[in-house]
């Protein structure tokens, strides 16, 4: 597990990690809701909108996916070919 990001009603948390899925787990039931796939490399980072609706995730493919918390459908993916991969240098 890579990144942890609770929901701002406590009713989701989600989880990163190298597998290169977000996990939404259900804290009442302490159930896996739904894995969201679509990174092409470990998921380094997450965090939830203040109205708890979207959650981006940042990975080291080098792009950052906007979620859609209700239908668990990707909505946008953010690329950057000018991020510098800072392990080679």
């Amino acid at each position: 597990m890579k990144a942890l990001a609770p929901d701002p009603q406590n009713r989701w948390l989600l989880s990163a990690s190298a597998d290169k899925t977000v996990k939404v787990w259900d804290l009442d039931r302490y159930d896996l809701i739904a894995s969201l796939e679509g990174h092409s490399n470990s998921v380094q980072a997450l965090a939830i909108t203040g109205d708890g609706r979207f959650a981006i995730s940042a990975s080291e493919d080098r792009t950052l996916k906007l979620w859609d918390l209700k239908s668990h459908l990707l909505v946008h993916t953010f690329e950057s070919a000018r991020l510098k991969d800072t392990k080679t240098q």
